[in-house]
């Protein structure tokens, strides 16, 4: 099964979660040891997967924004430069748009100068591998060339030049790095794990496993829908929180 991204983690747990509204859920799954306890332990696995607890005061306060035509003109770039690189890398070089894309999708406002920035920095660092050079041509042919990069460098570095403080420390970020991120992530996916599995065990109706988000309803060779069971989905994604 293909890797789920954290966003799509995120929404299996969610359904886990609201299916303990049914009653019949409750009751099938209290004869595994679940508990209320289990349940707000979930959510609370589940707030700071989502960065709920961000400090978005700290974010907002960092900078004193550039203008809102920079803005707009480095958005323009993300909108399409995004999904060329995306797209383009995904399926000839995966390992370099793991690589390239982790945690990166496109977004708005002030955080598009951080993303942009990333993105860039990250297409520079190919040019040193021999075999990375290989990418960076391809996305050449597609368009984003040096050229095209240097002119995003070069609204990047505007932008930065009309922030209260140009320190990369002061771009607006979440106040969680990366790794702390993802391991918020990572615990609520192991949560899920945990009582998924274990849901497959005692619920025996395929249509409560599918509502509660641990069966999905897959399609025969014939067309005809039957019910599969969900696996881990692989480890970390590198989508959304779209932050790096």
């Amino acid at each position: 099964m293909a890797k789920l991204r954290n966003n799509e983690k995120i929404e299996r747990v969610l359904a886990l979660l609201m299916s303990f509204r049914q009653p019949d859920v409750v009751a099938f799954m209290a004869l595994r040891g679940f508990t209320s306890a289990d349940r707000k332990e979930g959510f609370e696995l589940l707030d700071k997967a989502v960065g709920r607890d961000l400090a978005m005061d700290d974010i907002v306060h960092a900078v004193a924004g550039p203008n809102k035509s920079l803005i707009t003109a480095i958005d323009a770039w993300e909108n399409i430069w995004f999904d060329v690189a995306d797209a383009a890398l995904a399926r000839k070089f995966p390992e370099v748009h793991a690589k390239v894309m982790k945690n990166l999708s496109r977004t708005s406002g002030i955080m598009v100068v951080l993303n942009v920035k990333t993105m860039l920095k990250r297409l520079d660092g190919l040019s040193a591998n021999r075999d990375e050079r290989a990418a960076l041509d391809l996305l050449a042919t597609r368009g984003l060339d040096q050229k095209q990069r240097d002119y995003a460098a070069s609204l990047v570095k505007q932008a930065r030049s009309e922030m209260a403080d140009p320190d990369d420390a002061t771009l607006p970020r979440p106040a969680q790095d990366e790794v702390e991120l993802q391991a918020t992530v990572d615990a609520m996916w192991a949560w899920y794990l945990d009582w998924s599995k274990t849901a497959r065990t005692v619920v025996k109706d395929k249509r409560l496993r599918i509502m509660m988000g641990v069966s999905s309803p897959a399609r025969s060779a014939s067309g005809t829908n039957i019910d599969e069971d969900e696996e881990d989905g692989g480890g970390g994604d590198g989508s959304t929180p779209a932050v790096e």
